[in-house]
């Protein structure tokens, strides 16, 4: 995984800590989780790396059952899906640098 994409990871798990709908975030853990799920989906799909739109269709299963909501999101029938895709909508997605050699 490319440090750039685990920035990206880094990041996501950030932005889901300091959501106002968060009370408890994304661990440590969740980022290794992802790390894991992302690299095996990538196998499956044929590919030795992963890309952004790997983490991107993973994020709502790995992230979404350890996000815990405040009580005022809960009652506003915020749900962890809407966090998880309200942080992907937030977080700047890596682009590959080209290299100007031609």
């Amino acid at each position: 995984m490319s440090a750039e994409l685990l920035q990206y990871t880094v990041d996501l798990v950030r932005a889901t800590r300091s959501h106002p709908a968060v009370s408890l975030g994304v661990s440590p853990r969740g980022t290794i989780a992802m790390m894991t799920a992302a690299k095996s989906y990538a196998f499956v799909k044929g590919r030795s790396y992963v890309v952004p739109d790997d983490i991107k269709y993973l994020a709502p299963f790995v992230f979404e059952h350890r996000l815990l909501l405040t009580p005022e999101a809960t009652y506003q029938a915020t749900k962890q899906v809407d966090v998880v895709q309200d942080v992907l909508e937030r977080v700047a997605v890596p682009v590959e640098k080209r290299s100007s050699n031609a």
